[in-house]
């Protein structure tokens, strides 16, 4: 992040901010989510994603557990990237 910061300053560049954004998980909330909803049928048990920024994992799993409460949503993270 600060590495793009940096460049930022440099160059004619934008940093989206995804960390600190709203309309990260909003997004995937709108979206993300329904397009699951929709092609399982509501039929989802759980939902499993990288954590990222954490937009796919709270967008998404705001809805599904508003859905279904039982659903669990689960953040994975890959070793390398801790």
């Amino acid at each position: 992040v600060e590495r793009a910061e940096e460049m930022a300053q440099q160059r004619n560049a934008f940093v989206c901010g995804q960390f600190e954004n709203p309309a990260n998980p909003d997004i995937h909330a709108a979206t993300t989510a329904e397009e699951i909803w929709e092609d399982t049928e509501g039929k989802v048990d759980a939902f499993v994603a990288g954590v990222g920024t954490g937009g796919t994992l709270t967008g998404v799993g705001r809805v599904l557990k508003e859905r279904n409460p039982d659903v669990r949503v689960v953040a994975v993270e890959p070793r390398a990237s801790a």
